[in-house]
């Protein structure tokens, strides 16, 4: 009986992994407004009604989606910050991982990339945008740093630089 449960469990599992991975295609394409659960649904080869088996609304898929790689961005980034020798180490590091988990997650980083208003504005998604905020917040102080030892301008506003960058 055990051995039944823990089989549905896994499957089940992985067919949420399945649904994640179309959803992020569908709302990468269509946006987070949209999107529909029809969309994800059709995309995914299921009744739009089934979605609700796994999903308990559209905000929810999308915080499945987008959180693990904001929350491990911004620890990643706090790991850089602490262990760098110098601001301009720093940088160049979180730079290189910014890189590396928008070439693991594309249709992720599409997402955070032109829904930044939707974050904030909704506010199921609101945890996507605080936990931006910080990581932004974490970058614009590595780039003051790196202005108050003189590795960088100082004559240029260390938040558009950094804005910049995160586009």
């Amino acid at each position: 009986m055990a051995r039944t449960a823990t089989k549905k469990a896994e499957v089940s599992s992985s067919r949420r992994e399945e649904i994640l991975a179309v959803a992020a295609q569908v709302i990468a394409e269509r946006g987070i407004k949209g999107a529909t659960v029809r969309d994800i649904g059709q995309a995914a080869g299921i009744l739009s009604g089934s979605l609700y088996y796994h999903f308990d609304s559209k905000e929810q898929i999308v915080l499945e989606l987008l959180m693990p790689s904001v929350v491990e961005q911004y620890e990643r980034s706090l790991e850089i910050r602490a262990a760098a020798a110098t601001p301009a180490e720093a940088l160049v590091q979180l730079i290189t991982s910014s890189i590396r988990v928008t070439a693991e997650n594309p249709n992720q980083s599409v997402i955070l990339r032109n829904e930044a208003r939707t974050f904030r504005d909704v506010e199921a998604l609101a945890p996507i945008a605080e936990i931006r905020a910080k990581t932004l917040e974490l970058w614009i102080d590595v780039v003051k740093q790196g202005m108050k030892a003189r590795e960088f301008r100082s004559d240029l506003d260390s938040d558009f630089v950094v804005r910049a960058m995160f586009d």
